[in-house]
């Protein structure tokens, strides 16, 4: 091998040599680029996915002070006011008034207000309109709803009585329906049948 062919050798081996480093290099620089993206997308994510729980916490609870003025068609009273008179309890009142606006919610809820009391429903030998019976059990009508969708027959739903809360060890042996919670009205939708008139023959004895 002359010199020059020695040289030359050289300068290939060299230059391989260089180009592996580089090609390394490059592949790391690529590679670090590449986790740092990643990452970056996943502080991202994190970001969006925390700011949409955000936003659907508040949607679902919703807060509307309960002496917040609400006008309907004229007339003037406190939302837990609004929500009492359509047979509502104040956190379903607030869930309404924010899917469909105040206004809205209120012409809903009087019209719920008067199909219940126009529904007759004779149970046990007793008729009266559904919002009685909710009122003599001490629910509300969307609570007697909310009693037929678990199951109750409409007999059952308007005559049996609220279940109490255990509030202390010295009343928790007292007989209280065991399978029943505090029953509130709701608004979610409406279990009342649409007939103007509901019998129930008398339990047998």
């Amino acid at each position: 091998m002359t010199p020059a062919e020695r040289a030359r050798q050289i300068d290939e081996e060299e230059f391989r040599h260089e180009s592996d480093q580089l090609r390394a290099r490059a592949f790391a620089y690529a590679e670090a680029r590449r986790k740092e993206e990643a990452e970056r997308f996943k502080h991202i994510r994190a970001e969006a996915d925390r700011s949409y729980q955000n936003r659907k916490r508040k949607a679902e609870n919703p807060t509307l002070p309960r002496d917040r003025l609400i006008t309907f068609e004229g007339v003037t009273k406190q939302a837990h006011e609004w929500a009492k008179s359509l047979d509502l309890s104040h956190a379903s009142f607030v869930r309404r008034c924010t899917k469909f606006g105040p206004e809205e919610a209120i012409r809903l809820g009087q019209r719920k207000v008067e199909h219940a009391s126009r529904t007759l429903v004779t149970a046990n030998g007793e008729r009266k309109p559904l919002h009685e019976w909710a009122k003599q059990i001490g629910i509300t009508v969307s609570g007697i709803h909310r009693r037929i969708r678990r199951g109750m027959t409409l007999e059952e739903a308007v005559t049996a009585p609220r279940a109490r809360r255990k509030s202390s060890s010295r009343n928790r042996n007292r007989g209280v329906v065991s399978n029943l919670s505090d029953l509130h009205g709701t608004g979610g939708g409406s279990a009342a049948q649409e007939i103007s008139e509901i019998t129930f023959s008398e339990r047998a004895k």
